[in-house]
């Protein structure tokens, strides 16, 4: 009689545990419920958000203006073009003689696209009108140099113009970064005295994978201005001093070390053309060494007129290599002596007419 009443105690709790546990478990299973509604609710607000900004950028999207669409196209329609020809357009060039250049850039392969920088602002209606026409059938960008970007520290003196420096510096630092640049892999640059006269199978491309630079050296080219580039020179002992380089290339290290000591000036290659290995100009050592020439003190391309086309030379010296550099001449370059009013008609001009 004792063990009845104790086994019917201990159903009593069994019961009474179980039913406690079912409780809980539909108490957890109705909060799970209502925290997945609350979440789900969240995901279709957000979707749905998500949905009407993506209809709103796309409606967006289609009202650009088609001449901005031409200018914005570099970022997306030259993807799948590594290559690209570039040129910047100043207070100093001719556009008439841009427009011949151009032309003979049919003797290159085609479909290559070009982008045209411009000092501060696009060019005119006018004169984009005038710079399709010479482009032999490939496309044609234009972007914009921001003259008012200055180094940091740098302080510019009132009503003295700094376009050559900014253009110098454009050439040595800025266009790596420039966004138009985004999606070129090798820059092949011209200029309004650049003619090809012959067709090229290669250009606007390297020879071979290796190679990283490509221009023209001509034995005595130097800068004339020796007091613009002396700072240059010795920038570069201390840098190289700093770092514990030894020149990469030992040839174009010995023509700088023979045309300082000759006439304190530095060599420069062919300046109305070459053609650069973009992700060569990225290496971070290559970046610190351009940096610090227009960018830190003594911001020698805005005090002392540092130029470019020293900068190449000292740049290839050092960082390049002789399998790397590549100064072979380019069978029917020409260029033109425009100074003296030699264009080479015959062959840079009437042949493209």
């Amino acid at each position: 009689m004792r063990i009845l009443p104790l086994l019917k105690s201990r159903q009593w709790r069994v019961k009474v545990t179980v039913g406690v546990v079912t409780a809980l478990t539909v108490l957890v299973c109705v909060l799970n419920i209502n925290s997945l509604n609350q979440y789900t609710s969240r995901s279709l607000l957000q979707k749905e958000t998500v949905q009407k900004e993506t209809v709103t950028k796309q409606n967006e999207t289609k009202v650009v203006d088609p001449q901005e669409y031409d200018r914005m196209a570099v970022s997306r329609k030259g993807q799948a073009q590594a290559p690209v020809i570039v040129f910047l357009i100043h207070q100093h060039t001719n556009l008439d003689d841009l427009c011949l250049s151009m032309k003979t850039l049919v003797n290159i392969k085609p479909n290559t696209p070009m982008i045209s920088f411009h000092l501060e602002d696009y060019p005119s209606l006018e004169d984009e009108a005038h710079l399709r026409s010479c482009s032999t059938g490939r496309s044609l960008y234009f972007a914009v140099v921001d003259l008012d970007d200055y180094p940091s520290g740098f302080t510019p003196l009132p009503n003295k113009d700094y376009s050559s420096a900014q253009i110098n510096r454009f050439w040595t630092t800025g266009i790596w970064d420039h966004p138009a640049l985004r999606p070129f892999d090798v820059v092949m640059r011209i200029d309004h005295d650049t003619c090809f006269s012959m067709p090229n199978a290669i250009l606007p491309d390297f020879k071979n994978k290796f190679h990283n630079f490509h221009s023209q050296y001509f034995a005595g080219t130097v800068e004339l201005n020796a007091a613009r580039v002396g700072g240059m020179h010795a920038l570069a002992l201390e840098y190289m001093k700093e770092h514990k380089l030894i020149p990469g290339h030992t040839f174009l290290w010995q023509k700088v070390t023979n045309t300082f000591s000759a006439v304190e000036s530095l060599p420069s290659f062919q300046d109305s053309f070459e053609v650069v290995r973009k992700e060569f100009m990225q290496r971070p050592d290559i970046l610190e060494w351009h940096r610090l020439l227009t960018e830190l003190p003594p911001y020698g391309y805005f005090t002392q007129g540092w130029n470019v086309d020293a900068e190449r030379f000292l740049t290839m010296s050092i960082f390049g290599t002789t399998s790397s550099v590549d100064v072979d001449l380019v069978p029917g370059f020409v260029h033109k002596n425009l100074q003296r009013n030699i264009r080479n008609h015959k062959i840079c001009t009437y042949p493209f007419e």
